[in-house]
């Protein structure tokens, strides 16, 4: 159910990663992880910490790929401490100390190292390799990418993605009484100072698109990496275009679509064959830029374990059943059973 002891906020503005060139783009992304450990709120994390001991409420950030937003939550009586660490995010100039910068850098270093050492890691990379052209967007960042970065930079650039208030969307929604959350608004959100020297807020038609594009032929490829016992992961991507003319209509029939496949393929790969315990099919259409007028890029992935010695042949089974279900198509009872799926889930998710 609803919490209604809790006030939810959150802002967006247009403009992210996307936007960047990619001699910068490294040194970019790593601008949230830097400024996170020296304090986003003007406040090392550990200080700031302490001085909110015993008060609940909380502010994260997140730079993607086509917007920058912040969000948070709050007990109704800490609605003011809330407030303030927004208004503390937009005004804290974040800058670089060398010490912070090495600590950070050491980090990234022993997860780059750690991610080295999986061998799913090594699996998941080549698949958006191949899925989306090698682009510099989707590659993993390695040891030498590290060395490039430029801390100053980095920091500018988180400095710059929270600077304008007035580029930012915000909503706030809980237990709320006006009377006091109103002068409270105003008073943090809007006396946040609007810088002179920002640029024009970006508008959904202004943004660039993600540089990537979809393997022209079938590929089929094996990935291997040292285990002590033998184990494999099959994923298969499918790239998806939906077209304007239809998007909204056809991102629900993907979401309907996602799981009608991976109800049809358990039934294939476990209840049938007795190969595999689970089947995920995915979908990221996140590919192009927000838009109302243009097409949307993105894969659906269909992803199990099983024998390295079925492999093949189970790829074989899922091809097989997608090729049925496109030809025959599903059943009545199938359609209505994921419908009642996503009603209930539906209402569910109303209720939380």
């Amino acid at each position: 159910m609803l919490n209604y002891m809790k006030v939810v906020f959150t802002g967006f503005a247009y403009g992210g990663l996307s936007e960047l060139s990619e001699d910068e783009y490294t040194s970019c992304t790593m601008g949230s992880t830097i400024a996170g450990e020296i304090g986003i709120f003007g406040y090392r994390p550990s200080v700031l910490m302490d001085m909110l001991a015993g008060k609940r409420a909380e502010v994260g950030t997140k730079v993607g790929a086509y917007m920058r937003s912040f969000s948070g939550d709050c007990s109704p009586s800490d609605l003011e401490i809330g407030l303030q660490l927004v208004y503390q995010l937009f005004t804290t100039k974040v800058e670089p100390r060398e010490e912070e910068v090495k600590i950070v850098m050491q980090m990234a270093e022993e997860a780059i190292y750690a991610q080295e050492r999986d061998p799913y890691t090594a699996f998941a990379n080549r698949s958006r390799e191949i899925n989306y052209g090698n682009s510099y967007f989707f590659k993993p960042i390695r040891i030498s990418d590290l060395k490039k970065v430029n801390p100053i930079r980095a920091c500018e650039y988180f400095n710059m993605c929270f600077k304008d208030p007035s580029a930012f969307t915000v909503v706030v929604v809980g237990n709320i009484d006006p009377a006091i959350s109103i002068p409270l608004i105003l008073e943090y959100l809007g006396g946040i100072p609007k810088v002179q020297d920002t640029v024009q807020p970006l508008s959904r038609e202004d943004l660039k698109g993600l540089p990537f594009k979809f393997p022209e032929t079938i590929i089929r490829e094996v990935v291997r990496s040292p285990m002590v016992e033998a184990q494999c992961f099959v994923q298969l991507g499918f790239p998806v275009v939906l077209k304007s003319t239809m998007m909204t209509e056809d991102i629900h029939y993907v979401g309907f679509l996602s799981k009608l496949l991976e109800t049809k393929i358990m039934q294939v790969l476990r209840f049938k064959y007795g190969q595999v315990y689970s089947v995920n099919v995915g979908v990221f259409l996140g590919g192009n830029k927000p838009s109302r007028s243009g097409d949307v890029r993105g894969d659906i992935s269909v992803n199990f374990s099983c024998d390295p010695d079925m492999s093949s042949r189970l790829v074989d089974f899922v091809l097989e059943e997608i090729s049925y279900l496109q030809t025959e198509g599903p059943s009545e009872e199938d359609v209505w059973t994921i419908l009642e799926i996503e009603q209930r889930a539906h209402e569910n998710g109303l209720q939380v």
